[in-house]
């Protein structure tokens, strides 16, 4: 399937899928194909794709105004990727890593986030974990400002990406525990939230 075009010319046609659909909007089953074709280049594309549904949708990206891709997953999580990663096949710096491995290290905790809400709650439907007030990529800039990190010597762990040092990434795990504003948004507020900042 679409062995025939390059990394980048897989990289711009996906972006003219992108431009396609509103934010919100579901892709057809033959964009969905093509772009999980070409998310299979993506360095993290075995946690990327675990557990997915098989449905992508185009959303806006809540620290940035640009819209981009979101995986669904079987669980009602939707986990955005980067076209740029897919055509590079990898990641581009160190900072990259190190945000990449902040989310894996803090995952299944949000997972059970939204999961005990729901169930508390008695809700039906897909809900996401919202970072209120600051965001994801905030903390984690505050978080190696603080702890004067050099991300160039930190080592990673391959797919999923994770940190190699054990202690640094529970270290990241307590300062996001304590310091991240955590909502639990239904898909149509976690929208308007991000609509706001565009």
């Amino acid at each position: 399937m679409n062995k025939e075009l390059t990394p980048n010319q897989m990289y711009e046609k996906s972006l003219d899928i992108l431009h396609k659909y509103d934010s919100g909007s579901e892709l057809y089953p033959s964009h969905c194909r093509f772009i999980s074709y070409f998310a299979q280049r993506h360095p993290n594309k075995d946690s990327l794709f675990e557990d997915w549904s098989g449905k992508i949708i185009v959303r806006k990206h809540p620290d940035y105004p640009n819209k981009c891709f979101w995986l669904i997953k079987n669980d009602g999580e939707e986990v955005n990727f980067s076209l740029k990663y897919c055509k590079a096949g990898k990641y581009s710096s160190s900072i990259e890593n190190f945000r990449v491995a902040c989310h894996t290290a803090i995952r299944e905790y949000l997972r059970n986030i939204r999961k005990e809400y729901v169930e508390k709650n008695q809700l039906y439907g897909m809900f996401h974990v919202h970072h209120d007030k600051i965001t994801f990529l905030s903390l984690i800039d505050n978080f190696i400002k603080e702890n004067k990190i050099n991300t160039d010597t930190i080592k990673f762990c391959k797919d999923p990406i994770s940190f190699e040092d054990k202690n640094l990434e529970n270290k990241w795990f307590e300062y996001h525990k304590e310091n991240a504003i955590l909502k639990v948004l239904s898909v149509e507020e976690h929208k308007k939230t991000h609509s706001k900042k565009s």
